[in-house]
């Protein structure tokens, strides 16, 4: 809900910006050759500790990290159409996480326990190539589209420990990895409140097969005790997919 009022807060805020003075700009939404843009809708997820402490979850990680995209005109050289362009777009997100050892002691029965918990070290690197056709509407665009990408994500150092009723200490340690390709397509919205700058929202619907290989490492004995091999096959809905801030150059 948060999301959709900043939304619509900034669009409010810009229009009643450029509403205060004549617009004065000969727009021209065919001018440039290149887009490239942020999506910061990152700032609104707080899903880091999550992340990091989790070894067998996989989804896609569209809401992990930030996302750098390049949009590229693929009707150079061709008649121009007044009335829309098509692009083709090159995306890429990834973050990671790593987390140092450390120990941690408590009591129980008068007996005081001590362990140590390995580091945690997660990465998530998910690039993309797709196309898109945009439709003018003065300083508004309207762009649909797909997308095709291929998933990394990796965990390492999650371990689980206890302690038995004879008071003995176990510990496991899980290092997991979700790889494979996905399919999406999008529709969006982009707003040109200058020359060079614009802002987009966009939603999408996914579908996306992974292959999730696991490894269960048993830390008194020292060695692997269980291996775990699956595959991921879903689709996902995605309201706010991005949200990009956007630099428009190189004219023709």
């Amino acid at each position: 809900m948060k999301q959709l009022i900043f939304i619509i807060c900034l669009f409010g805020s810009i229009n009643s910006a450029i509403a205060q003075k004549p617009d004065s700009l000969k727009f021209n939404n065919r001018k440039f050759k290149h887009e490239i843009g942020i999506d910061f809708r990152g700032i609104f997820n707080n899903n880091y500790y999550y992340l990091a402490n989790s070894a067998n979850h996989f989804y896609d990680g569209l809401d992990r990290g930030y996302s750098f995209i390049w949009k590229v005109r693929n009707d150079r050289g061709k008649l121009i159409s007044v009335s829309y362009i098509k692009n083709w777009r090159f995306q890429f997100r990834t973050s990671s996480i790593t987390n140092t050892d450390r120990v941690q002691r408590f009591e129980s029965n008068g007996t005081t326990f001590e362990y140590k918990e390995n580091g945690i070290s997660s990465l998530y690197v998910q690039p993309s190539f797709g196309f898109e056709r945009v439709n003018f509407f003065d300083r508004f665009n309207f762009y649909y589209g797909a997308d095709f990408g291929f998933l990394v994500y990796r965990v390492r150092g999650a371990t689980n420990y206890g302690f038995e009723v004879n008071g003995n200490y176990f510990s496991f340690t899980t290092n997991s990895m979700s790889y494979g390709p996905d399919a999406t397509g999008f529709v969006g919205m982009k707003y040109r409140f200058s020359e060079r700058f614009s802002i987009a929202v966009e939603t999408g619907f996914g579908i996306y097969f992974h292959l999730v290989r696991s490894k269960l490492y048993d830390n008194q004995a020292d060695k692997i005790v269980s291996k775990t091999a699956y595959e991921n096959f879903g689709h996902s809905f995605y309201p706010l997919r991005l949200l990009t801030f956007n630099y428009h150059f190189k004219q023709f």
